[in-house]
Formats: structure tokens, C-alpha cells, sequence
């Protein structure tokens, strides 16, 4: 979303700053102020979420089934990154991450010792 908003700004800085004249252009200028006050305004949110993305995208990393990587494996990586999440203490959006981490560890990582059978879905199909 941060990312679209930069394009539609850089796009409306090169439509206002093409010399054209009228009507249109100059509500495009006024949009074009709207959007960078309020992309500026909230500027802190927008790294915000970006942390908690690439907190996010770390479990995504750890819980993406590969040939090479068995539960077993991963197991102890999504327990550190609890641990991690955990250790942000002055962050409640944290703390309740790895609060639900923390309720799914169980049921991730049943049968994990149980490397003979499929992982997922899609290794039945296979």
C-alpha cells in the first residue's frame, strides 16, 4: 500500500510538473498536496508496519515447506523468533504476534518426528 501511494505521487509529480495548464492539472496539484501531507503525517505508521511485515515475512520464511527442511528443523527457528518477538516489550503488537505464535506451536509441530508421511496438501497430491 506505502509502496503503491510513492508511485501514484511520483505519477501525479510528473503530470504537475509537465507545464500543462487547466482545470484537470490543477486538481491534481491539490490531490497530489492531499496525498504528500498525508503520507508525510503518517510516515512513523508506515515504518511501523513495515517491521511488523518483515516479522511476519521471517514465520513465513520458517514455516515454508522445503525438501531440504523437515518440521523438526523448524521448529527451533519459530521458537527464537517467538522468543524474539517476545523480548519487544514496550510493544503490545508483538507481544500478542507471539502470543498466536505461541498457540499454534503445538499443533505446527505435531507429528513432527513423522517424516515419512506428507507435510501438506499438496504432498498427498504428489
Amino acid at each position: 500500500m506505502v509502496d503503491a501511494l510513492a508511485d501514484v505521487q511520483e505519477s501525479l509529480h510528473r503530470v504537475v510538473s509537465s507545464g500543462k495548464e487547466g482545470p484537470a492539472i490543477a486538481s491534481l496539484a491539490r490531490l497530489k498536496g492531499f496525498i504528500d501531507r498525508g503520507v508525510a503525517g503518517q510516515q512513523a505508521t508506515f515504518d511501523r508496519v513495515r517491521e511488523y511485515t518483515a516479522h511476519v515475512r521471517t514465520v513465513m520464511d520458517i514455516l515454508k515447506v522445503q525438501e531440504s527442511k523437515f518440521r523438526t528443523e523448524q521448529e527451533p527457528l519459530f521458537a527464537a523468533e517467538i522468543v524474539e518477538l517476545q523480548s519487544f516489550a514496550d510493544k503490545q503488537t508483538y507481544a500478542t504476534m507471539a502470543k498466536v505464535m505461541n498457540s499454534f506451536q503445538a499443533g505446527l509441530f505435531a507429528g513432527a518426528n513423522l517424516t515419512a508421511y506428507p507435510h501438506d496438501n499438496l504432498g498427498l497430491k504428489r
